[in-house]
């Protein structure tokens, strides 16, 4: 079979496959208070279970470069889609430790797909990683927008918050089927050959630079952002707005999708020749959608909430380019790990500490404050990144 033509089954499945890495974790916010309810769960708790997905993350994504080198790419993915199936099929037994261990299983999965699919992408797609990463992080952000809409609509059904969080199992299945079949295709069409990957830099070699961290900084806040906001949205939707449930969770799917038309603008953001000035202007209006979330009155928290939505899904498409966009290709795995590891435990920190501030003070304003804070930082660290940027050549063509 033609390399071509197996590229194309290779993004199929990678499409799908990043269609699961956001829905079934952004599908429980909506009904949060429901599981809370139901598994007598503190603030403090009902944080945690937007935070335990954020800590597999970080802690289980430095075992993916391993894991790739050992068994390859593509296998490294099947192994991702089998956990996220079995998590989301744990999580379908009522009970909080069911409901913990299967969503600490789906967190494992997708930490694993958070690394492994920019890999997958330069490995198959070196010439056109621009399009693809671009494809990639809207996949993302329609993933996340529908896990908010899917619970919403299963629960206005009728249906009970374990099966609308966990619908996502047929397409899980489905997933997983797929990518069996690729994974034998390209097997079977590389027998004998060596691996497209070729040797991924180590992670040490990584480290060791400023940049990394810098960059790795930029990944962790603007998902501590976009992951606490997703988390306490309709907690303000309710009692700030009035919103009922089913239109909260709604708004918390329109604040997601927001986020899509800016997957197709990370270049004007990240490779760009006025890219620092463009980011400067983007980060501006980002932080006054937060200050309109910081006052609290029902007009002030829609206008905000929408702002933030538009700006937040640039945001992930420009820290997920700035990784693939390494001046050497072998350093993309590593850097992938690096970033979204470390990222991703920092990121953690922000849905449980605002709701601790919250549990103590009874107001969102204080954890919102303090984001605003981050904002500003984000914004030096994506402006020093974007200025150590060139355009590449495959930006050019496609």
């Amino acid at each position: 079979m033609k390399t071509t033509m197996i590229a194309r089954w290779v993004l199929a499945g990678v499409i799908l496959s990043a269609f699961l890495l956001r829905g079934p974790i952004t599908g429980v916010p909506p009904v949060l208070n429901f599981i809370a309810d139901d598994l007598s769960l503190t603030p403090t708790q009902a944080g945690l279970v937007s935070t335990l997905p954020l800590l597999c993350f970080g802690v289980f994504a430095f075992i993916t470069p391993f894991l790739s080198r050992r068994l390859g790419v593509e296998p490294t993915l099947w192994v991702a889609l089998m956990l996220l199936n079995v998590g989301i099929g744990v999580r379908l037994i009522f009970g909080g430790g069911p409901f913990f261990t299967g969503t600490l299983l789906i967190g494992l999965a997708v930490a694993v797909g958070n690394v492994i699919v920019p890999a997958l992408a330069r490995t198959w797609f070196a010439t056109r990683l621009a399009f693809v990463m671009g494809l990639y992080s809207v996949t993302l952000q329609m993933s996340g927008a529908s896990g908010p809409l899917v619970t919403s609509i299963a629960v206005g059904a009728g249906g009970s918050w374990p099966l609308a969080i966990n619908v996502w199992l047929v397409p899980g299945l489905l997933a997983l089927a797929l990518w069996s079949i690729v994974s034998v295709m390209v097997r079977r069409h590389q027998k004998g050959q060596p691996h497209r990957g070729g040797n991924p830099t180590g992670l040490g070699s990584v480290a060791r630079t400023r940049s990394a961290w810098i960059l790795t900084f930029v990944m962790g806040a603007q998902s501590l952002l976009f992951y606490t906001l997703l988390t306490w949205l309709p907690t303000q939707f309710r009692n700030v707005a009035g919103l009922s449930q089913a239109e909260a969770g709604i708004a918390l799917t329109i604040f997601t999708l927001l986020g899509t038309p800016g997957s197709f603008a990370a270049k004007w953001f990240t490779t760009h020749p006025k890219a620092p000035r463009n980011l400067i202007i983007m980060f501006t209006i980002y932080i006054g959608g937060m200050v309109l979330l910081w006052l609290h009155t029902p007009w002030s928290t829609m206008v905000g909430a929408a702002i933030c939505g538009l700006a937040q899904g640039l945001c992930l498409a420009m820290a997920l380019t700035f990784i693939a966009h390494q001046r050497n290709p072998a350093d993309v795995p590593a850097m992938s790990a690096l970033a979204q590891g470390v990222g991703y435990l920092f990121a953690a920190v922000g849905p449980v500490l605002v709701g601790y501030l919250f549990s103590v003070t009874g107001d969102l304003r204080v954890g919102e404050a303090l984001m605003i804070g981050l904002s500003i930082l984000l914004t030096i660290g994506s402006v020093s990144v974007a200025r150590t940027l060139r355009p590449r050549q495959d930006e050019v063509e496609v």
